[in-house]
């Protein structure tokens, strides 16, 4: 298992815009070969501040869903309008994460996972 890890720093005032736009990757990511879910969660603590998981079966399903789906997808969506900045990391099953952040309140998260 392979997980996109990408917390996502929104502009003041773009947080609906944002997750509007972030449901287009919601929709059609989960047709990609390799897929198993994702998660998106938010802390009390930073309003402007979004955590996303993507779980995929393996490295090669998330380098081939991104080199053929992903800027694609984040044309149509228009959310880099709607972020400062984010960080990606790529966690392998030989690393796994570490516990949620401080403070993140799992539930309060929006959460969606999708087994297939």
């Amino acid at each position: 298992m392979i997980v996109k890890f990408i917390k996502v720093y929104v502009k003041p005032g773009h947080m609906d815009a944002y997750l509007t736009a972030q449901e287009v990757f919601n929709r059609e990511t989960p047709d990609a070969p390799g897929y198993r879910g994702h998660f998106c969660g938010r802390r009390a603590e930073d309003p402007n501040l979004v955590y996303l998981m993507f779980f995929w079966h393996s490295r090669k399903d998330l380098d081939r869903w991104m080199d053929c789906e992903h800027d694609r997808i984040a044309a149509r969506a228009g959310v880099e309008a709607h972020y400062d900045r984010i960080e990606v990391s790529i966690l392998e099953e030989s690393h796994p994460p570490g516990p949620l952040p401080p403070g993140f309140d799992a539930k309060d998260a929006n959460q969606r996972v999708r087994e297939r």
